[in-house]
């Protein structure tokens, strides 16, 4: 009997500390949030256009969860307009607010003839360019962290990122 109760006291006493030891701290950085919200909530005010710069950010709703994401024309295309079933290539370079790249097909084997995405496999941002640019469009977009990777991030980018992208829409090549 005291054998058991010896265990019983080692086990409580285990799953008392183990209940302690909880980290009370957010899993993301929150400051890092703050800083990829003020910046997405401050676009609006930053988008007078300074010459030589003479393009301003528009805003696109995505229609599935009705957050926005910032859009610039660089350079205008006149094709066609992908739809969410088609395969298309992209020339693109993502980077985070603190000017870090963390994707681009710079110096990869689709650097001139674009990368191909399923318009439907892509983030929500994109989904929500793609669907609105014309073949032949360069635009710098902005994309809130709802709208990219969510709270938990992918890989190198950190829960709550907002994305920029400079993207150059190539082709259609599936419909």
């Amino acid at each position: 009997m005291k054998g058991i109760n010896c265990l019983l006291t080692l086990f409580l006493a285990i799953i008392f500390i183990t209940a302690c030891d909880k980290n009370n701290e957010p899993s993301y950085d929150a400051e890092w949030k703050k800083q990829n919200e003020d910046f997405f909530f401050n676009i609006p005010k930053d988008s007078i256009p300074i010459p030589p710069d003479t393009a301003r950010y528009h805003k696109l709703t995505d229609l599935s969860t009705l957050d926005d994401i910032y859009y610039k024309i660089l350079v205008p295309g006149k094709g066609e307009i992908p739809y969410f079933t088609d395969s298309v290539k992209v020339i693109y370079t993502g980077w985070l607010i603190n000017d870090s790249i963390f994707d681009t097909t710079e110096g990869s084997k689709y650097e001139f003839t674009g990368r191909p995405f399923k318009v439907s496999g892509t983030i929500a941002g994109w989904r929500t360019a793609l669907q609105n640019m014309p073949v032949g469009s360069k635009w710098r977009i902005i994309v809130p962290w709802a709208l990219g990777y969510g709270a938990n991030g992918s890989g190198d980018i950190p829960g709550y990122s907002t994305l920029i992208f400079d993207m150059e829409l190539k082709s259609i090549i599936n419909r």
